[in-house]
């Protein structure tokens, strides 16, 4: 217990701030995709997340290149963003939807917090998974108490998953370390 509470002190004020962020926001999600929908239309809002994915798919595309990693890495990257943007498409509500994006950003920046130096990777993707899936149950805990609201383990379910995806996103941008 001491090494998860110690790695997860390393988090950064971000990380932490995106957490609270995905807690506080689910909250009023509904009112604030009814907005969103006001102006810009059920299509428009369509559009806008898919613009979401396809910059998402676009950067880490770019920043893998960028790190030099060879074709079967790119494509693995690539087809890890394509099975998310299927599995966040499946998804019945929108904001499950974004919830697909948010949780794998978050699972990305806990890793990038997490692993930094030479630390035990597989320890890190436990405990990033762990934060995510604690992340994930308070929210969908806080949701439990409002009217408007519904807590359902298959939302924690698939925050996990999607955290999950971002952590194997970060692992796999990762030049390998070349020995001597």
């Amino acid at each position: 217990m001491p090494y998860a509470i110690i790695n997860l002190m390393k988090l950064s004020k971000f990380t932490i701030f995106f957490s609270a962020y995905i807690i506080i926001s689910s909250l009023f999600m509904s009112r604030v995709r009814e907005a969103w929908e006001a102006i810009f239309g059920l299509k428009g809002l369509i559009l806008c997340f898919i613009l979401l994915f396809a910059s998402a798919t676009s950067a880490i595309l770019y920043s893998n290149i960028k790190s030099g990693l060879n074709a079967k890495r790119i494509s693995l990257s690539l087809g890890f963003c394509a099975w998310g943007s299927i599995f966040a498409w499946r998804q019945p509500y929108f904001s499950e939807k974004a919830h697909v994006l948010e949780f794998a950003l978050l699972g990305w920046l806990v890793m990038k917090d997490l692993n930094k130096g030479l630390a035990d990777l597989l320890k890190n993707a436990c405990l990033a998974l762990i934060f995510i899936a604690l992340i994930g149950s308070l929210e969908e805990g806080f949701q439990k108490f409002l009217p408007w609201r519904v807590c359902d383990i298959r939302d924690i379910i698939t925050d996990a998953l999607s955290g999950g995806l971002g952590v194997i996103l970060y692992i796999n941008s990762k030049p390998k370390i070349k020995p001597g």
